[in-house]
């Protein structure tokens, strides 16, 4: 059964003996002291919300799911505010219609704000009204459960991602679900009826508009136990439901690989490091391994991979004179790359920059066409967060955002591989803490790594891993950028030996904090005496070094305000460290050869009873 239009209907008993009914209409009839209606709503609809004038303002009250009126809004000529004290709820007429929403032709609209809640009365349409694009939900899902619904989304970014992001929570709630934009182009729907938009216009909008993907599963139910609980009251919710698996007899998993033991598949893996590095130029080597099916140039990791898709979203490079060239450049399979240029909304003409809050969706669907995909490459993920990029910082907000990227993952089998940049607290020295924005975002990944220079060699660059939460983390790995023309764009070269280095372990080497010049001095006057004799392995130097509690950040400042050369001997061969000519002839204490065992030198010694004591213990 429908409920039927609702413009010029009667009011029930309950509305007729409000008191501030009765008011409104007092106050309606004195234009005098009436403030002006919004244009495109009628006053009839204003009132049926329980618009009253107070002071010479509207004030137009919000309700929760139980009818109660927990806040009034005052409507001043540019800004509304609401109650200090009070908690915004819901715009409607009350009490709603038992029959208003029981089938998916005679729908409830979902508003935002009371002008298009009204407007949508004006027309003869059922209608809710949320506080503002993003809140209302709890309220909607205990209001509307059973009810088919649309949302009416206002045509800006923010409007978008609040109706779809409500939308997509409410679909286990509701009995269908929908969401349009306002006829005629329009902003939000008031602005639609201004235009002339009518109830027949918005309802063939309805029409046309799909089922939100979710509705059609059961995804909802399935596996599933409910469970009654009680409200904040204590009272019995019959509305709210724990949704409960047994664990039992679920069968486990194994990982899955697109690059063996480095990238899981059907997870999210962060990279992080400071721009100008080489990171996107690194992710275009993957994204060519994956397309061509080559394995990493690491002895170590060589096992099979067949060819698969990609996906890359890169909103900092441009795709014909950078992206492409880097691909080519990699010896990318380019059938089997594909860029998002955005996306669509009907009844638009132009793109939009493609929301992951938005379209995740969107990309769920194509990814299932081409069940090839592998990996789905986002560069930055900053870049495509739409609204959401105001909180970037705020973990609720990212946590919400990056468990649909979760659920996209497992849904598809694909690595969601994300890029990100560090922020600018150097002297922090955990990885996680390093990742520019809110720490859900290392959190939510399972795999971390963090792209860094070479500390010995500027132009070697490092992928270390920061964590690794579903197997054993891997070595670091190094890699140079090679360019065989000036014009031409680089590619990567991948060392074959890897690199013995975590994360953390750069980080607290060379953390930017402030110099302390006595630790410098003694720093310097240390690797005198360490490198006097001749080459010394680099690790010898750095144990010895944390033995005799110098900072590895001032033996890294002392090595290059002395010139120590770092290389190593040969290719694939140890790095050594070796003082330059005219340094090591100079007078210097008298020092161990660098063949001591490191860990047999005492605790905490000036540099010189350090050099000593290693001589004494073996060392020569």
């Amino acid at each position: 059964m429908t409920s039927a239009p609702l413009h010029g209907a009667q009011k029930s008993d309950a509305q007729a003996s409000r008191p501030d009914r009765v008011r409104s209409e007092d106050q309606l009839s004195n234009h005098d002291q009436m403030p002006p209606i919004p244009e495109g709503v009628s006053s009839e609809a204003w009132l049926q919300i329980g618009a009253k004038v107070e002071s010479g303002y509207w004030v137009v009250p919000e309700r929760n799911a139980s009818g109660e009126v927990t806040a009034w809004v005052t409507r001043y000529p540019k800004i509304k505010r609401a109650r200090q004290g009070d908690r915004r709820g819901l715009t409607l007429r009350w009490p709603l219609d038992n029959y208003a929403g029981s089938s998916d032709t005679d729908p409830i609209l979902i508003c935002e704000g009371a002008s298009d809640t009204a407007a949508a009365y004006s027309i003869g349409l059922t209608a809710v009204g949320r506080p503002s694009a993003t809140t209302g939900q709890e309220e909607l899902g205990t209001l509307l459960e059973h009810r088919h619904v649309v949302f009416v989304a206002d045509r800006d970014r923010a409007g978008s991602y609040g109706a779809k992001r409500i939308a997509q929570n409410l679909v286990c709630v509701c009995s269908s679900v929908r969401v349009i934009f306002p006829p005629r182009d329009a902003n939000d729907l008031r602005a639609a009826v201004i235009q002339g938009a009518s109830r027949e216009d918005v309802m063939q909008l309805v029409g046309e508009a799909d089922l939100l993907p979710e509705v059609s599963t059961s995804s909802c139910t399935e596996s599933t136990t409910p469970i009654t609980g009680r409200n904040r009251q204590g009272l019995s919710d019959t509305k709210r439901k724990l949704q409960v698996r047994s664990l039992e007899g679920v069968e486990p998993k194994e990982v899955g690989w697109v690059f063996s033991g480095r990238i899981p598949a059907g997870m999210l893996t962060l990279i992080a490091g400071e721009p100008g590095l080489g990171k996107s130029t690194m992710v275009a080597d993957l994204a060519a391994r994956v397309s061509s099916g080559r394995c990493l140039p690491v002895p170590s990791e060589q096992t099979e991979m067949l060819p698969g898709r990609v996906i890359i979203l890169t909103a900092e490079d441009d795709i014909e004179r950078v992206v492409v060239p880097r691909l080519l450049a990699a010896g990318a399979d380019m059938a089997q790359i594909e860029t998002i240029e955005g996306t669509r909304v009907q009844g638009d003409s132009s793109d939009r920059p493609f929301d992951l809050e938005l379209d995740l969706h969107l990309l769920e669907e194509h990814v299932k066409i081409h069940h090839e995909t592998r990996l789905v490459i986002i560069d930055p993920i900053t870049a495509y967060i739409g609204t959401a990029s105001k909180h970037s910082h705020n973990a609720a907000v990212m946590r919400s955002l990056l468990a649909q990227v979760k659920v996209f993952c497992e849904k598809t089998g694909c690595a969601v591989l994300v890029v990100t940049h560090l922020n600018k607290n150097e002297g922090l020295a955990s990885p996680m803490a390093r990742v520019t924005g809110s720490h859900a975002v290392p959190a939510a990944a399972r795999a971390v790594y963090l792209v860094c220079e070479d500390p010995d060699d500027k132009n070697r660059r490092l992928l270390l891993t920061a964590k690794l939460n579903v197997a054993a983390e891997p070595k670091g790995l190094a890699f140079r950028l090679v360019s065989e023309e000036t014009s031409s764009p680089p590619r990567l070269k991948w060392d074959e030996t890897p690199v013995d280095m975590t994360a953390r372990e750069y980080l607290r080497d060379n953390s930017n904090q402030k110099t302390d010049r006595p630790a410098d001095e003694e720093a310097q006057e240390f690797l005198r005496s360490q490198l006097h004799e001749g080459p010394v392995l680099a690790t010898r130097v750095r144990q010895a070094a944390e033995v005799a509690g110098i900072g590895q950040k001032a033996i890294n400042r002392a090595a290059k305000v002395l010139g120590v050369v770092r290389k190593p001997d040969g290719f694939g061969q140890e790095w050594k460290w070796r003082l330059p000519v005219e340094t090591s002839n100079a007078q210097c204490l008298p020092v161990s050869d660098g063949g001591s065992d490191p860990h047999e030198i005492p605790s905490r010694q000036s540099a010189s009873s350090v050099a000593d004591d290693a001589t004494r213990s073996g060392g020569g």
